[in-house]
């Protein structure tokens, strides 16, 4: 099935809650890819969800799907990131 939309940026209440309820699939039957600010892997996720949760959404970054970015690279590819 193709994705609807080339990709998406995502925000950790988002990541949390699709992954905690099984259904981050719905991303990839969506997008393409999906996009994730590297600060908010490395602090809010930490923060807030489990490490079995964590585990589940860098799994995701291990085929490809999630990519982490910078600020400066997700600037020039067009996201708004006010971190």
């Amino acid at each position: 099935m193709k994705a609807c939309f080339e990709s998406a940026s995502l925000d950790t209440n988002i990541l949390i809650h699709l992954w905690k309820s099984g259904t981050e699939e719905t991303l990839a039957n969506m997008f393409g890819k999906a996009y994730v600010h590297q600060w908010l892997l490395d602090v809010e996720l930490r923060h807030h969800a489990e490490k079995s949760l964590i585990e589940k959404i860098f799994a995701a970054m291990d085929i490809g799907f999630l990519e982490p970015v910078e600020k400066k690279y997700g600037r020039d590819i067009g996201f708004c990131i006010n971190i």
